[in-house]
């Protein structure tokens, strides 16, 4: 039986702003950035902030996207649950 429920999940885009009197390597990993802004050089603000509900077709996309399994949130890769 197929999946009627179109919520699957969330998508958060957050838009950060990192700010240094020197300069950036240009290869650092976000959470070094993170790192670097909560405890030693950088100065950090939220530019924007977005929420919005996404169906599993679209959570299984974004996840394959980002490098990963849409198994890890119990979808096929075409957004259907596993055990449908």
């Amino acid at each position: 039986m197929p999946n009627t429920n179109k919520f699957a999940g969330q998508r958060q885009l957050i838009t950060l702003e990192f700010l240094t009197n020197d300069r950036f390597s240009g290869d650092e990993d976000v959470e070094g950035l993170l790192y670097r802004a909560i405890n030693d050089d950088l100065s950090m603000t939220e530019v924007t902030r977005s929420i919005e509900d996404v169906d599993g077709p679209t959570l299984a996309r974004l996840t394959i996207a980002q490098g990963s399994d849409p198994e890890f949130f119990g979808l096929t890769e075409d957004g259907t649950p596993v055990d449908d």
